[in-house]
């Protein structure tokens, strides 16, 4: 940077050239001498300026490193080092600065800048201001001086500059420009608040934290009001956190301290967790954030005194036609089969006087109501232990009935005080689903029968969770019921498909041509529970078949697949039922009649012919090991057979055996409020009318 002395005014120019002798050279030279005073005085100046900003600059810079990396001193140190800092600067500017303020540059020393700068001027202009007092003399002297005079101001005339030295302060501003680049770089690339550590040293008394690596900031939830027991949802922003290190939150209580890990939540861009708080605390309990090498904190909890509960168990006892075993949970979320009992534990932070089980809360106005009514709990002798147990009861079927879907746990201590904000749990009831049961024989319906032929109507029935009781089939002629045999039972309810015959025969009927007949499959499951009468088995029935009894007509060849079952009548009874209690009374189980051992030509061999069910017929080789597996054979062939006449044979979604799509279709309806009748029909196919030869076509 250079200062310029002002131009001289065009007036003063030309009044030197009008004058002469002593008195034009002698202004001439103070003019230039007096812009050369003034502008030495100014460098000064600046260069004092600039060297006392570079030593702060420098000395700023040491206290940022020593303070980030060093030792962060408190507010008395940190107030000492910025006294200390005010006192160099003070002494600095008194020593330097204030004396410029009050003095001059001498004439002879810009005479002497102006002589190094303009080596031709010799020290003349040095030699005339100091003689320049004799100047006016007559003597050989004086006319010396006046020479040396004139000779000067020429060559000053000629050189109109500033002294070097009162110019040459770009080297300072050089040297203070790349302190504060120094500053601004380590700012920029420490990871630490370079500004933080500035402002601990400005402001020594303000309760500014040392600069950290790791900045946590927006601490929720910060300092609120907390219950005893419950979780506190903990999150903070923290930045310049390395990948190997983790965010934590302590708090301390009176048992200790306790610490848990805040994971990353990339949606929200925050750290988070949940602070468990213990039913013990009381009063404040403080807790911090950590994250490398910075804390945030402390923030209070302040733990509200009043009871609080704390569920233990959920006990579980299934109902006995289930089969399972009684099982625990510690979860107090609540899911079991409908007709369970379920007995739940709990505790409390303090002696309580009242607690009470509220099921289905639901805001009403701005309190929130048990809308199912709600269970006195049984309290211990301490007052901390409750206890209650409950059914669980599924409203299908129960129009009138309200099914439990939550619940919560409210207690009153002594003085009258209730838990606030109860912990409100769901409950979810699973409903016993109904038996599957469909007709697959006959083929087509209606269909005709002649009066003196036997129809073989063929059931297949299953429960998709637990166990099927009984199959039978209704028989109805108009209005009148003409007959309800029962196919197959087991009384503690059997799992898997069963398939079950009845060997229809109108004559056995008293049925005479003309007359119809609807044929309906019913299949019940084991469902009931011992004392409560409430609880009914699950009943199924299929659309009825119907039958149109003919006169007598010529029928297919035993065993031909195209007769759909029909055929003459045989000697075996209508139904095999009572041979499998008959057996399972002699030490066979009802399972191994109920296959396809029992079916059509199973029970007609050698055995069965000719004296019906006594003598040879019942130790013939007819009910012998073998001979049931040939008949089981026997049936599953002629099943093949005429399934394969009959092309795919297609059910209905009600007769499926899918028990799997059952139990995901009763969950999600049980899930969405939904509920299902106790009872499923089974929709029949009907066949469409296709040439004889060619199959039997299908239609639902």
């Amino acid at each position: 940077m250079s200062i310029l002395a002002p131009p001289r005014p065009p007036a003063a120019a030309d009044a030197s050239n009008v004058q002469s002798g002593g008195t034009v050279v002698d202004q001439l030279i103070e003019e230039r001498i007096g812009e050369a005073c003034k502008a030495l005085w100014w460098a000064e100046v600046v260069r004092s300026g600039l060297r006392l900003l570079i030593l702060s600059i420098v000395a700023l810079l040491v206290w940022v490193i020593i303070d980030q990396w060093v030792y962060s001193p408190g507010r008395g140190v940190r107030l000492i080092a910025f006294a200390g800092m005010c006192v160099l600067v003070v002494y600095y500017a008194w020593r330097r600065v204030v004396p410029l303020m009050g003095s001059s540059i001498r004439p002879e020393y810009a005479a002497r800048s102006l002589e190094r700068d303009l080596p031709e001027l010799r020290q003349s202009l040095t030699s005339y201001l100091t003689l320049r007092n004799d100047l006016d003399t007559a003597s050989l002297h004086g006319r010396v001086i006046r020479s040396m005079g004139s000779i000067t101001a020429g060559r000053l005339k000629s050189y109109d500059e500033l002294p070097l030295e009162a110019t040459g302060t770009l080297r300072w501003w050089v040297a203070t420009a790349a302190a504060l680049a120094l500053l601004v770089a380590y700012g920029v690339v420490s990871p630490k608040n370079t500004l933080q550590s500035a402002s601990r040293l400005v402001a020594p008394l303000a309760a500014i934290d040392p600069a950290r690596r790791v900045s946590i900031r927006d601490v929720e939830p910060g300092d609120i009001e907390a219950i005893a027991g419950r979780d506190v949802e903990v999150s903070a922003v923290v930045d310049g956190l390395r990948q190997d290190e983790q965010v934590y939150c302590r708090w301390d209580l009176t048992s200790g301290r306790s610490e848990i890990v805040l994971e990353y939540d990339p949606s929200a861009n925050r750290y988070s967790g949940s602070l468990p708080l213990a039913h013990s605390a009381n009063g404040e309990v403080p807790y911090t954030v950590h994250a490398g090498d910075a804390v945030s904190g402390p923030f209070l909890l302040r733990v509200e005194n009043v009871p609080v509960v704390a569920l233990q168990s959920v006990q579980y006892q299934p109902p006995q036609y289930t089969g399972e075993s009684p099982h625990t949970s510690g979860s107090g979320a609540i899911t079991a089969l409908d007709g369970t009992r379920v007995r739940i534990l709990a505790n409390t932070n303090r002696p309580v006087t009242k607690a009470k089980i509220e099921f289905n809360p639901r805001p009403l106005g701005k309190t929130i109501q048990a809308t199912a009514g709600a269970t006195e709990m049984e309290i211990d002798s301490g007052g901390t232990n409750l206890s209650v147990e409950f059914p669980l009861r599924s409203s299908r079927g129960r129009s009138a009935a309200v099914e439990y879907e939550r619940y919560r746990i409210s207690v009153w201590d002594n003085a009258g005080q209730r838990n606030p904000d109860p912990i409100i749990y769901p409950i979810r009831v699973i409903a016993d689903l109904p038996p599957e049961v469909s007709i697959t024989m006959p083929f087509r319906s209606p269909k005709d029968v002649p009066v003196d032929a036997q129809q073989v109507i063929e059931v297949h029935a299953s429960d998709p969770d637990y166990g099927l009781k009984q199959i039978r089939i209704e028989i109805r002629s108009g209005i009148d019921r003409i007959g309800d045999p029962i196919l197959w039972s087991d009384p503690q309810g059997a799992k898997g498909n069963r398939v079950s015959e009845y060997r229809f025969r109108p004559a056995a009927h008293g049925l005479k041509i003309g007359d119809t007949v609807q044929i309906t499959a019913v299949a019940i499951d084991n469902r009931e529970i011992e004392h409560d009468p409430s609880v009914e088995p699950n009943v199924t029935r299929t659309d009825p078949v119907e039958l149109k009894i003919t006169a007598t007509a010529p029928l297919p060849r035993d065993g031909d697949p195209s007769g759909g079952g029909l055929s003459e009548p045989d000697q075996r009874p209508a139904s095999d039922h009572a041979t499998q209690q008959e057996q399972s009374g002699g030490g066979e189980s009802g399972e191994s009649q109920s296959g396809e051992g029992q079916s059509g030509e199973g029970q007609s061999g050698e055995g069965q012919s000719g004296e019906g069910q006594s003598g040879e017929g019942q130790s013939g080789e007819g009910q012998t090991g073998e001979g049931q597996a040939v008949s089981a054979s026997q049936s599953s062939i002629r099943r093949r057979a005429m399934e394969s006449a009959r092309g795919s044979l297609k059910v209905s979604s009600s007769g499926e055996f899918k028990s799997a799509s059952r139990e995901n279709q009763a969950a999600d309806s049980i899930s969405s409020g939904f509920t299902r009748s106790s009872t499923l029909s089974v929709t029949a196919w009907k066949p469409s009318m296709i040439e004889d030869g060619k199959g039997q076509g299908w239609e639902e």
